[in-house]
């Protein structure tokens, strides 16, 4: 009792944003106590046995369900989750065994009250198929991952993953995707906290060009949570799926698309189509960031290699060449190398201007950016560290 009224105390004391709650963390050696605000939205995404999901009570001031329940609690018109909304300090009891909950792998997630009375703001679990298109303004889509249960798999080869194919948009509307759950300051692109998390832009600020691509490769994309936020035009198709990028090819002379690594990296090379008919080029990429091992970035012209030097837990790097490069490597000699996520393209028929900048670092304690000097802005590399 001492120890509950202590933790009212100091939940008391502070504003919660959004997060997650692993259910391997609940066991019958203690209760959790949430201060989730009052008017948020929970979620519970799971591939977990049905009986120890039934296990977990989540009390909710005065209604107690079980983990299943709250699984299992329903869809929406469009396919979004229906959330549990939060009327009292969340209270999560289990009569799981530490041994019993060590391998579960699914999670509480919950909102913000501002997400929560967005009516824009959405929520998805990743158990299936879902086509999902949409023609709104400041829209989010939020995405629970589940684990794919793939055994015997590469060490590469992520726990949770989803697969996005089909991605379009239009001149005038704009998609990013962000690798982690959103923030208070979800809706600025420029803030902070989405700076960290952005990991694919369509338009792509390549220096001071905002540039569209009409067309998006399938990607995988993994953690348990993430998001995208978009406006105007938006279709695009997301699984439960992996699918290995190696020896792959892309479906477009001027395309984007996405890889990510977690933790383990795979040695991978992505093959970029040419038209005969083009004299000139632009190729490149964006990786997000926060390795404790060089990773090695090749392309027609150029090697890149980042390692994390910083003091600062999250960077971002750039370079750039006026190549037409006909692949895209990605290589570390060590078998853990950190988080990355790389945004590549190729663009056919435009180079980019000349751009001279200066170094610049951000007043923060998460994040530094540095700017390089452009030889001819046609090949550009951004990378940027993930908020782990």
């Amino acid at each position: 009792m001492n120890i509950l009224l202590l933790s009212l105390l100091f939940l008391q004391s502070i504003k919660l944003s959004s997060g997650l709650i692993r259910l391997s963390e609940v066991t019958d050696k203690g209760t959790l106590v949430l201060a989730v605000e009052i008017g948020a939205n929970l979620f519970l995404s799971s591939s977990d046995d049905a009986p120890l999901l039934q296990n977990i009570q989540i009390i909710n001031k005065d209604t107690t369900k079980s983990a299943l329940d709250l699984k299992n609690l329903g869809i929406n018109k469009d396919g979004s989750r229906i959330g549990w909304e939060a009327i009292g300090l969340i209270i999560l009891n289990s009569t799981n065994t530490i041994s019993d909950a060590q391998n579960m792998t699914g999670f509480l997630y919950f909102t913000t009250l501002t997400q929560a009375q967005d009516p824009n703001f959405l929520v998805y679990s990743v158990d299936q198929r879902r086509n999902i298109s949409s023609d709104r303004d400041d829209l989010t889509l939020v995405f629970l991952n589940q684990d794919l249960k793939m055994q015997n798999s590469q060490l590469y080869v992520p726990e949770m993953s989803s697969r996005v194919s089909g991605l379009e948009t239009s001149a005038t509307s704009s998609v990013s995707i962000y690798w982690n759950t959103p923030t208070e300051n979800y809706k600025d692109p420029d803030s902070d906290d989405s700076s960290q998390q952005r990991i694919f832009s369509n338009p792509l600020q390549i220096g001071t060009v905002n540039y569209y691509f009409g067309n998006v490769e399938p990607m995988n994309i993994f953690n348990r949570v993430w998001y995208i936020r978009s406006s105007g035009k938006m279709k695009v198709q997301v699984e439960p799926k992996f699918e290995d990028p190696n020896g792959s090819a892309t479906t477009n002379a001027t395309t984007t698309g996405l890889v990510m690594c977690s933790y383990a990296p795979e040695n991978l090379k992505i093959n970029m189509i040419s038209s005969s008919s083009s004299t000139a080029a632009s190729t490149g990429l964006v990786v997000l960031y926060n390795v404790i091992n060089p990773v090695v970035f090749k392309m027609d012209g150029f090697d890149f290699v980042i390692t994390n030097k910083s003091e600062l837990r999250n960077e971002r790097d750039g370079t750039n060449e006026p190549v037409s490069s006909s692949f895209i490597e990605i290589s570390s000699d060590v078998s853990i190398a950190g988080r990355f996520a790389v945004q590549y393209f190729k663009i056919e028929g435009f180079t980019f201007p000349t751009l001279s900048t200066t170094p610049e670092t951000v007043a923060t304690t998460k994040i530094a950016t540095k700017s390089f000097e452009f030889l001819s802005f046609s090949v550009t590399i951004l990378i940027l560290a993930l908020n782990v």
